[in-house]
């Protein structure tokens, strides 16, 4: 073999290892979030501040001192195809994603934003998991959302939401099954689904596999590992 060919080799096996090593992999948004309300305060825009607030006080009803009280954190940005209808291709459409906090309402949710506009909301309470994953094989990623809602009686709660359809489920998990907890997968940009039951001070008991996350024709479902 000559070395013009012998180098060509040596430079698509390299190629071939950097892509693997790049391969996706579901993003975890709230992974050390640790924002202060003073922190959160200061560095948002007060036009999405006051959008969001407007919301809380119109859609959602909330009493009170919301413009005061309301914690928003930037979980960063994110970039898709989007079907316009005035257009003969889909057009790249970029939104802001942020977690929204009014403690005394009971609400830990997250915004989804173009500019100052609210495209989508999701009200949670004591968020546990955010990420962005790709469950619906469709080469882009869906807002994958984690949390408890209840007082006295609480149940463990799953949303997805898909940006470029603008379609959500929420799966509500019993309450004598446990919690739901989210795994990214080591190689693919996907995410496996568990129920854990726990004991007192947060002890696991016990951890099932309910199979990978996905979403079809709009329904959160839970797959088979191959």
């Amino acid at each position: 073999m000559s070395n013009k060919w012998f180098l060509c080799l040596l430079c698509l096996l390299a190629m071939a290892t950097s892509a693997c090593s790049t391969r996706a992999q579901p993003i975890d948004l709230i992974q050390g979030e640790t924002s202060t309300e003073a922190d959160a305060q200061t560095a948002i825009d007060p036009e999405v501040k006051s959008a969001l607030t407007q919301y809380l006080l119109e859609e959602l009803e909330v009493k009170g001192p919301v413009w005061g009280s309301v914690v928003v954190t930037p979980l960063g940005d994110y970039q898709f195809l989007h079907e316009d209808h005035g257009e003969d291709q889909d057009v790249a459409k970029q939104v802001q994603i942020y977690r929204i906090h009014v403690a005394y309402a009971w609400i830990d949710g997250i915004a989804v934003m173009d500019g100052d506009q609210i495209v989508w909301f999701h009200r949670g309470f004591d968020l546990r998991q955010v990420y962005l994953a790709n469950v619906d094989e469709d080469q882009a990623r869906e807002l994958c959302i984690v949390g408890d809602t209840g007082s006295g009686i609480v149940r463990s709660n799953m949303t997805v939401y898909d940006f470029s359809q603008h379609i959500w489920d929420r799966y509500v998990l019993p309450m004598d099954q446990g919690t739901i907890n989210l795994t990214p997968m080591d190689d693919e940009d996907g995410l496996l689904v568990s129920k854990i039951k726990l004991l007192d001070l947060g002890i696991e008991a016990d951890k099932t596999l309910m199979g990978r996350l996905a979403l079809e024709d709009g329904k959160i479902v839970f797959l088979p590992l191959k």
